[in-house]
Parts: structure tokens; sequence; C-alpha cells
């Protein structure tokens, strides 16, 4: 399964797309996904199941642009309780710690996997 990271932004306005994403395609939501940095500053993501046939499963992303005590992480735990689903932050490292975004986003879908947050590759 091909499993990509989709960068929406910082988590400002692109918060509210991640939101309406999350709302419109609740069949399909696999995972919500909350990830905290040393920084104190969060990224919220969520994974959704492949359309149809395909075999991607895109994963949209607010990339550390909220701070942890913000009005913006109650909404998407609310949503995400509002679903059934659980959003227990993971600790990750911070994207700066990497050469480039792609690098990062190899990093957190091994971590993912290996929380078995994300399926496996097959």
């Amino acid at each position: 399964m091909n499993q990509r990271f989709i960068k929406l932004g910082q988590g400002y306005a692109d918060f509210f797309e991640l939101m309406e994403l999350a709302s419109t395609q609740q069949s399909r939501i696999h995972a919500f996904i909350k990830l905290q940095t040393d920084d104190e500053l969060i990224s919220l993501a969520i994974a959704l199941r492949p359309a149809g046939e395909s075999r991607f499963m895109p994963i949209y992303i607010c990339l550390e642009g909220i701070p942890v005590q913000s009005k913006r992480i109650a909404l998407f735990d609310q949503l995400a309780q509002s679903m059934n689903y659980e959003t227990p932050p993971l600790r990750v490292k911070s994207s700066t710690q990497f050469h480039n975004e792609e690098h990062y986003y190899h990093y957190l879908l091994g971590l993912l996997r290996l929380q078995r947050i994300l399926p496996p590759m097959s």
C-alpha cells in the first residue's frame, strides 16, 4: 500500500480544511493522528483509507504549526471523539532535525507503522 503525506500547511487556515476533510470523508477515515515535538508544537493529521480499488492511503497533515495549548487541538479531539477515535499524542522529533521534509515523512511513516497506527507496507 502506498502511504503518503499531503501537507496542507502549518495549522492556521488549513486546519479548517483538515477538519472539513475529516467531516466529509468519515467513511474513509482510518486514524486521527496527533504528533507532538519537544518544541511543544503539534502536527495534526488524518489518514484515509484508499478510495475504491486504489492502493493509495493519503495522510493529510498540518505540520508543526499548532501550539500545545490551542483551541484547535480541542476541536480536533472533539471531532475525533464524536467519530469514536482516540487521539493520544505521539512524541516525535522536530522536522527541523531532518535534511528535508521528505526524510521527515519517511521517519513518521516508519514510526506510525511501528505503533500500528498505520498498516504495514504490502
